[in-house]
């Protein structure tokens, strides 16, 4: 498995590689050999922080499996730290695959964002009501992909 300072582990081009590899200074709130917490430069709301792994991988589904066998117990700690930021009385939890989902920087990451009565951020979709027949169709086409996969 890669170093996480090895060359072969970094996009030059992704500013969350060059983060990872001190080459861009950031706000480090906590840092294993997979995960790297900082401060998002641009926040939701104070105490927002960025969770992304010290390798490169585009999105989530290119994770190694070190960052992968990792993830649940690092988004877990990071986690508790961002819920118990002065103020919150909860958290929200974000992360997003390709430019359509709303993915600005070509680097898995989390945004793990306090929040607090008041706050002004809203969610990102209206959420309607599917029918029966509408679950059970999109089910079906799970089911397909489900047998289909390796």
């Amino acid at each position: 498995m890669p170093d996480a300072h090895e060359s072969s582990a970094f996009d030059t081009d992704c500013i969350f590689c060059r983060i990872a590899r001190r080459e861009l200074p950031a706000f480090i709130i906590d840092e294993s050999p997979d995960w790297l917490a900082i401060l998002d430069i641009a926040p939701a709301s104070s105490g927002h922080v960025l969770l992304l792994p010290t390798r490169h991988a585009p999105d989530l589904l290119a994770l190694d499996a070190a960052a992968t066998a990792s993830l649940g117990p690092t988004l877990q700690r990071i986690g508790a730290l961002v819920a118990a930021y002065p103020g919150a009385t909860a958290l929200t939890v974000v992360q997003s695959n390709g430019h359509d989902a709303w993915q600005d920087v070509p680097h898995c990451h989390f945004h793990l964002i306090p929040r607090s009565p008041g706050d002004t951020l809203t969610r990102p979709w209206s959420a309607d009501t599917a029918s029966p027949e509408q679950l059970a169709a999109v089910a079906a086409q799970y089911d397909l992909l489900v047998r289909s996969a390796p």
